[in-house]
């Protein structure tokens, strides 16, 4: 009896010496991600099914790094507000002074401009300052700058796609919209409408897109092989073509339209 303990001593001592198994590795529960509906970023198709650029990335990195992932489409306020209260571990999304309260810059993942959008017909200045006085459309959450921010001379419009604002600004109810790039060439192009109608002037030379992970409850370990794969598909020009388009104050001919490399390649991002 005595040497059957023994061995039963030893043989809990050998199992809790043995390093953990690959298998036991692949048992961590799916990462919680977390997008925004904005179209064309991340929404349902017609069918329900899950599409978008960002859920295009993300479904490459789930199979580059073997990591399970969670997608979970929220309106963008609430991306931020579960992103805030633990309920999800990750995200993407531009640089915010409020998200890095609770939330860890992992890497960046894109860069892009803010243009200011209005149609060809106003003569006017198109610029925060020479927009005093008149109601310009953004899409709630999305943080669009210091200045943006602080403006109070403008009467800001929420509004819930670049689709929506496109119409409102045909029919007189916007004087312009404030997007990003992605979103402007992606919305003229999904409704056939010609770059010569519209007027766009540069709000914002450089905003940087991150991958976020909540501070408190996501160890910076879990999200390592994210990081390693997003530079991996940045040197290889993959991360550009996922997300980014060609330059709208470059003329259509200077690309193909169905082109979406750009000349804009993101840069390591500076300290903000």
């Amino acid at each position: 009896m005595k040497s059957t303990g023994r061995y039963f001593r030893w043989l809990l001592i050998a199992c809790l010496l043995l390093p953990a198994s690959p298998f036991a590795a692949t048992q961590a529960p799916p990462l919680q991600v977390l997008v925004a509906d904005v179209w064309p970023w991340s929404y349902r198709n017609d069918e329900d099914q899950l599409q978008g650029l960002l859920v295009d990335l993300f479904r490459e990195l789930e199979a580059m790094t073997g990591q399970s992932m969670e997608l979970r489409l929220l309106p963008h306020q609430r991306v931020l507000l579960e992103l805030e209260q633990g309920l999800g571990d990750v995200s993407i999304l531009f640089a915010n002074p409020a998200v890095d309260n609770f939330a860890e810059r992992s890497t960046h993942v894109l860069q892009s401009r803010f243009f200011l959008m209005a149609p060809q017909a106003r003569k006017d200045e198109l610029s925060l300052d020479g927009l005093a006085g008149e109601s310009v459309g953004f899409i709630r959450g999305t943080f669009y700058g210091a200045a943006f921010e602080a403006n109070r001379s403008i009467i800001k419009v929420p509004v819930s796609s670049l689709e929506q604002g496109v119409m409102m600004l045909k029919a007189g109810r916007l004087h312009a919209m404030i997007s990003s790039e992605q979103l402007v060439y992606h919305t003229l192009k999904d409704l056939a409408l010609s770059r010569e109608d519209w007027r766009l002037e540069l709000h914002s030379e450089k905003q940087m897109a991150y991958l976020y992970r909540h501070r408190q409850n996501v160890p910076a370990s879990r999200v390592e092989p994210l990081v390693v794969a997003i530079e991996q598909l940045r040197a290889n020009g993959e991360l550009q073509y996922l997300v980014g388009v060609p330059p709208l104050d470059q003329s259509p001919a200077v690309y193909s339209p169905a082109d979406r490399q750009s000349s804009l390649v993101p840069p390591l991002p500076e300290p903000d």
